[in-house]
């Protein structure tokens, strides 16, 4: 059977090194593994990708409408690799459109547009402090430390809320080595393998 799996956290949290490191232990099981992440990398992910760097001036609202739009899209890929009998691991899927969405928009809203797309097997959050993250990314983001420390520290803060609604979820501390994380991360996809 098929697995469904979600890599969410802050920027700077390990998501695209564990996607890696899960896809190659998968593999080496010998179980197909497609590996994708969101924004997608098609049209409507290049604008998000815009306006995420600050290329093109959106509202909070429009940007949560085109992540969704680029996951309706995306959805039907992952449902035909489903089908084919891969197994997915995604580098963020909605809850993380949820938690950064809810520093300015209503929960409710967010949760409720999300609805219509179907629900991984596993999410696991790769919890760290925004110090850590900050210290990760380097000067990738144009904001101040302070802005940045405060904004990824409020998104960690929504991931953990987020973590109590949503069913198969599960925390992993992300600060540790490379190593030590992808052994949990692992161990908890395993419980779910047939």
């Amino acid at each position: 059977m098929s697995l469904f799996v979600v890599l969410e956290g802050i920027d700077g949290s390990g998501k695209t090194t564990q996607t890696f490191l899960l896809e190659h232990r998968l593999r080496k099981m010998g179980r197909r593994v497609y590996a994708t992440r969101e924004p997608t990398d098609g049209i409507i992910g290049g604008i998000i990708r815009a306006a995420l760097t600050t290329k093109l001036r959106i509202t909070h609202r429009t940007l949560q409408i085109l992540f969704a739009a680029d996951r309706s899209e995306h959805v039907k890929e992952i449902e035909d690799r489903i089908k084919a009998g891969y197994d997915i691991i995604c580098d963020r899927y909605y809850i993380s459109s949820i938690a950064y969405g809810m520093v300015d928009l209503d929960i409710d809203w967010l949760i409720k547009m999300n609805s219509v797309f179907p629900e991984p097997d596993i999410t696991i959050l790769l919890d760290i402090p925004a110090e850590i993250a900050l210290k990760r990314l380097g000067d990738r983001y144009s904001k101040t430390f302070f802005e940045r420390r405060a904004f990824l520290s409020k998104v960690r803060e929504n991931f953990i809320e987020l973590s109590k609604l949503f069913k198969n979820f599960h925390i992993v501390d992300g600060s540790r080595s490379e190593e030590e994380v992808h052994r949990d991360i692992f161990k908890i996809v395993s419980d779910y393998l047939d």
